[in-house]
C-alpha cells in the first residue's frame, strides 16, 4: 500500500485503514511503500498527469510508525 503525503500519512487515517484491512479474510500480509517521485518523470514523458500534488517523500521512520498500526491488529507486514 502506498503511503502518500497529505493523503494517508497520518496516524488516524492509517489506524482506520489498518482496522479495515485487518477484517478482510483474504489478506495475508500488508506492504507499506513510501511515496517517491520516480513515476513523475515517466508521466511527464508520456504526457500523463502525475496524480500526486505533493513532492514530499515519506521518511522511513514514519513508515515504521505506521507499520505498528497493522502489527497491533495482528497483521503480517512485508
Amino acid at each position: 500500500m502506498p503511503v502518500v503525503d497529505k493523503v494517508n500519512n497520518d496516524d488516524e487515517t492509517m489506524a482506520r485503514i489498518a482496522e479495515f484491512v485487518s477484517r478482510l479474510e483474504n489478506v495475508e500480509y500488508v506492504t507499506l511503500m513510501p511515496f517517491h517521485k520516480t513515476g513523475k518523470k515517466k508521466c511527464e514523458t508520456i504526457g500523463a498527469q502525475f496524480f500526486v500534488e505533493s513532492d514530499a517523500e515519506i521518511p522511513d521512520g514514519e513508515v515504521a510508525r505506521f507499520q505498528r498500526a497493522f502489527e497491533q491488529r495482528g497483521m503480517t507486514l512485508r
